[in-house]
């Protein structure tokens, strides 16, 4: 539920945004759905157009043995030699999104943010859904 309103946060962020309210872009309606299930009857009764699903997949812990079964991220690009690229004190999560269109079970947009940071985990996570907000509404805007 936490994670959810965070999204639903970025996603008001948004629609305070000059470009929202001088009519450039169009406003977001954001309605909080009670299951993970295609079928919610709010979809229906609020007339939604889409649904976004997030599932925070992983989060580790500076100095903590990740033991266990949990997908580990792949970093690409940052030279090995840098001990700046990945301080080892520093947090990291991960959270998978996927959106369809409303009565549509195929994923009209999908993916996966991940960060790497010193932050306490509620503020990593922030950042991440207001990623995820910043792709969705990219996605909604190159539609249109």
């Amino acid at each position: 539920t936490w994670q959810r309103n965070q999204l639903i946060k970025a996603f008001e962020r948004f629609n305070k945004s000059k470009d929202v309210t001088r009519g450039k872009a169009a406003r977001i309606e954001t309605v909080s759905l009670e299951s993970n299930s295609e079928t919610d009857p709010a979809v229906r009764e609020n007339n939604c157009q889409f649904i976004l699903h997030t599932n925070l997949t992983e989060v580790l812990h500076s100095g903590s043995s990740d033991i266990g079964t949990r997908p580990r991220s792949v970093q690409i690009g940052n030279p090995g030699g840098d001990p700046h690229s990945n301080p080892s004190d520093s947090n990291s999560a991960t959270v998978e999104y996927r959106m369809m269109q409303a009565g549509v079970l195929e994923a009209w947009t999908s993916g996966a943010v991940t960060t790497h940071d010193q932050l306490p985990d509620e503020m990593l996570i922030s950042h991440l859904m207001d990623q995820i907000a910043d792709r969705v509404i990219s996605k909604l805007r190159e539609s249109r």
